[in-house]
């Protein structure tokens, strides 16, 4: 018995012989024992051992298959960032490009709404010069008839008057010469009558004086 904890256990006579008797081979047993033990002891290291290689096989496994997890997830993630980068850049490049466009277009649209504003003003500015060189050209071919006729009717009223002149003219000379016709009578029979006067004084002197030489 120990000192503590140890109590006296009673055996039977049976079992002193048998254990007196198990005692010479005692040490073969023991070495035998001590070999199984062993042997055991090996078998549970190396099966604990391959139970731990295989537990760290496991862990690696498991570790490589959650780094190859993480890196297909990251690339995965990298592609679906790199996907949705173009698609924003796409969506952003369609945009630009549709208001580029949209842009374009409105310049194209104001240039041709500058363009037909232009010509139609330039349409409106040329018939309104048409419009006033017709206006202008009716005033000036009416203004040219007017001054025709009123030069007409200046050498109309110029010759109807050089026309009262001649025949004031003529009716003037045709009244001189009827007049000097008349003086000239006049005269002509002012000296017919002197002619005749004398002729009848010299006849009658001629008388006298031949009554007077006969009287004689």
């Amino acid at each position: 018995m120990s000192d503590n904890t140890e109590q006296t256990v009673v055996v039977p006579a049976t079992e002193v012989k048998e254990t007196v008797a198990a005692d010479a081979t005692t040490p073969v047993i023991e070495e035998a024992v001590a070999a199984d033990v062993t042997a055991a002891a090996e078998a549970k290291a190396a099966e604990e051992k391959a139970e731990q290689e295989k537990k760290e096989q496991e862990l690696k496994e498991q570790a490589e298959a959650e780094a190859k997890a993480a890196e297909e997830k990251r690339v995965a993630e990298e592609k679906a960032a790199a996907e949705a980068k173009a698609a924003e850049e796409k969506a952003a490049a369609e945009a630009k490009a549709a208001e580029e466009k949209a842009a374009e277009e409105k310049a194209a649209a104001e240039a041709k709404a500058a363009e037909e504003k232009a010509a139609a003003e330039k349409a409106a500015a040329e018939a309104e010069a048409a419009r006033i060189a017709a206006e202008e050209k009716a005033a000036a071919e009416a203004k040219a008839a007017e001054e025709e006729a009123a030069r007409i009717a200046a050498e109309e009223e110029k010759a109807a008057a050089e026309k009262a002149a001649a025949e004031a003219e003529a009716a003037r000379i045709a009244a001189e010469e009827e007049k000097a016709a008349r003086v000239a009578a006049e005269e002509k029979a002012a000296a017919e009558k002197a002619a005749a006067e004398a002729e009848a004084a010299r006849v009658a002197a001629e008388e006298k004086a031949a009554a007077e030489a006969e009287a004689a």
